[in-house]
């Protein structure tokens, strides 16, 4: 077809190995698509006649064209829920995590704290089909309401392919307060001061960005105590300085944000990869979200600058126009 792209054809298309049950197609495009089930791995069979044009044979072309089932691939389908938010010396919180196998093959996924922070249950999920869940429940350790402040950690499932170790994680976060949540304060409004709720990591790949000061600020009329919350996805975010102590009205607070690409999961693709920080006000009704904040971060690798290859020189008097073909801003 394509050594006669002004030819007519006929294309037989059948889903059997044996080519039974063939739907006909003529056609005067040397390049077809046709819809394929992805949960089914079969051999496709087609015909290809020529019935006019140049150059053509006169004899059916035979092509067979075998498909597999996709790997198994999980992801997170719900972060961190509830997030952990309790005051001192207080009864250990839950929550849980839940990822989804969005493959077409089963495959056993076994999960695990990075740091150690909390206890997951269970820990291996066997043979987890396509489309289905794993609910993983985060049980945090009795020692861990001890200390103020907030605890950072991630849940990182594993599974094998069929081609290798593949993973994906979820951040977990738990904010130990001095004193019980209210709940029902109001008056409280967070908001990040710069022109965008957005950060940039942007540096080239194989090496470490450097880290950026992020500020917030408190437009409500009352103090407010603040809890973050990181996903979907994320572990590769650090997050320093930010604390339990309120933040009063008008006020701000600076805090450092960093980004570790070791832990990063095969699952968040290639980058850019992105994830947020949502700061929680803690003592405001949970229905009410207007009082949270939400910032997203991106972490870029840029492509590094080449030299152009197979250019011949110019002649004496000509002149030359550069097309950039990628931008980056810092």
């Amino acid at each position: 077809m394509a050594g006669d792209p002004l030819g007519t054809y006929q294309l037989d298309l059948s889903p059997n190995d044996d080519c039974s049950g063939r739907t006909r197609y003529p056609t005067s495009q040397t390049s077809l698509t046709f819809p394929t089930d992805s949960g089914i791995a079969r051999i496709y069979c087609a015909v290809i006649r020529a019935l006019g044009g140049d150059n053509c044979s006169s004899a059916d072309t035979l092509l067979k064209v075998q498909t597999q089932l996709a790997p198994a691939a999980f992801v997170v389908t719900q972060p961190q829920q509830p997030v952990a938010i309790v005051e001192r010396l207080s009864s250990a919180p839950t929550g849980a995590i839940v990822f989804r196998n969005i493959g077409n093959r089963a495959a056993t996924l076994n999960v695990a704290s990075a740091l150690g922070g909390f206890t997951p249950v269970p820990s291996s999920f066997p043979n987890v089909p396509a489309a289905g869940s794993a609910v993983v429940n985060i049980q945090f350790d009795s020692q861990s309401t001890i200390n103020l402040g907030v605890q950072y950690d991630s849940l990182r499932g594993t599974w094998d392919d069929g081609s290798g170790q593949k993973s994906v994680s979820s951040s977990v976060t738990l904010t130990v307060l001095d004193r019980p949540r209210n709940l029902t304060s109001t008056g409280s409004r967070l908001q990040f001061t710069g022109d965008t709720n957005e950060v940039h990591f942007t540096t080239p790949a194989g090496s470490t960005p450097a880290p950026k000061l992020v500020t917030v600020i408190n437009t409500g009329s009352a103090p407010v105590r603040v809890a973050p919350s990181i996903g979907p996805g994320g572990a590769w975010l650090i997050v320093e300085g930010l604390d339990e102590r309120p933040i009063q009205p008008l006020a701000t607070r600076t805090f450092t944000l960093k980004v570790d690409r070791t832990k990063r999961a095969t699952a968040d693709g290639a980058p850019p990869v992105t994830t947020n920080l949502t700061l929680i006000s803690v003592d405001a009704d949970p229905a009410s979200v207007s009082d949270n904040t939400i910032l997203q971060v991106f972490d870029e690798e840029p492509p590094s600058p080449g030299l152009g290859t197979n250019r011949p020189p110019l002649a004496s008097g000509e002149a030359s126009i550069i097309f950039g073909s990628s931008v980056s801003t810092v």
